[in-house]
């Protein structure tokens, strides 16, 4: 029960947030995101857009790779049986699947690094992370 209410007032806030609804200009405003843990500094905002910069770079990458496996096997696909097509389709759809697995790696260790940014950010934070001691 406590868990829906909770997921209830989290949706709540998200909603206002980005319904532009508040925009923390005022103290009462500044208050709620704090309370809830959502207030942002301009770093937590800069990390944020690079991750998500970066997300969206590796991301398109992935598909392009994965638009090179596809054409690369409609080569082989249409062949007709001759080896060096045959050959230089095989030749590229293992240059994309290596390309795809370093997109992949790449956006695991930026996931992880940007992971332990934000923890290490909410370190000692009472209302993110329930760590450090409570002001008096």
């Amino acid at each position: 029960m406590s868990v829906s209410i909770t997921a209830n007032k989290v949706n709540a806030a998200m909603n206002l947030i980005n319904s532009n609804a508040l925009d923390g200009n005022t103290e009462e405003e500044k208050d709620f995101f704090t309370e809830t843990g959502f207030a942002q500094s301009a770093d937590d905002q800069l990390q944020a857009n690079i991750a998500s910069l970066i997300k969206i770079f590796l991301g398109m990458l992935g598909v392009i790779f994965v638009v090179l496996i596809m054409s690369a096997g409609y080569q082989w696909f249409m062949a007709g049986g001759d080896a060096k097509k045959i050959e230089e389709a095989r030749d590229k759809i293992t240059r994309a699947v290596v390309g795809l697995v370093i997109v992949i790696s790449a956006y695991s260790i930026t996931y992880f690094v940007f992971n332990q940014l934000d923890t290490l950010n909410s370190v000692g934070d009472p209302v993110n992370n329930g760590g450090g001691s409570p002001s008096p």
